[in-house]
């Protein structure tokens, strides 16, 4: 039997205009997730876990890693991409030290798919925007080279949207 599982998104406050809306969309997703737990087999215990939805990183977002950064860092250094990001990975998370036939060789503690326990565990979009802005910083810091964001304008419109929900 294929085991049940369902995951069922509160949206926060702040998309909404108004507490009314906001309440009436919670209360919508409150009457399925109770609906679908009615439906489960009373016959087998089920856990139920509330835990903070963490957006995983988007498409796009890796597209702008791979296709903008790490190749227009490998055009200007001639590094290949997939070192590149060995080496950003272990800057922005740290190293470790693993032997391999008696030679020590440094490896990234995680990388933006694979966790410290090496098992998948592919970082947040928040998280990868952080690490974008390390590259660009250690870039221009360590190589003098400017590392363009992937949409030029994309800091301005984020902080045009901060100043809206503000006001």
């Amino acid at each position: 039997m294929t085991e049940l599982s369902h995951i069922f998104i509160i949206q926060p406050r702040k998309g909404f205009r108004t507490y009314g809306e906001y309440r009436s969309a919670f209360v919508d997703v409150l009457k399925l997730m109770f609906a679908w737990i009615e439906g489960l087999p009373s016959d087998k215990p089920w856990a139920i876990e509330v835990r903070r939805h963490i957006k995983k990183r988007s498409n796009p977002q890796n597209s702008a890693l791979w296709g903008c950064a790490y190749k227009f860092i490998s055009q200007e250094t001639g590094n290949a991409p997939e070192d590149l990001h060995q080496f950003f990975c272990g800057e922005f998370w740290g190293w470790r030290v693993e032997h391999i036939i008696g030679t020590k060789k440094k490896k990234p503690i995680r990388t933006t798919t694979t966790g410290e326990d090496g098992k998948r565990d592919v970082i947040s979009t928040e998280e990868l925007s952080e690490f974008y802005e390390s590259i660009q910083r250690l870039c221009a810091e360590a190589l003098d080279l400017v590392v363009p964001d992937p949409d030029p304008d994309w800091k301005t419109r984020m902080k045009g949207e901060e100043y809206v929900e503000k006001t």
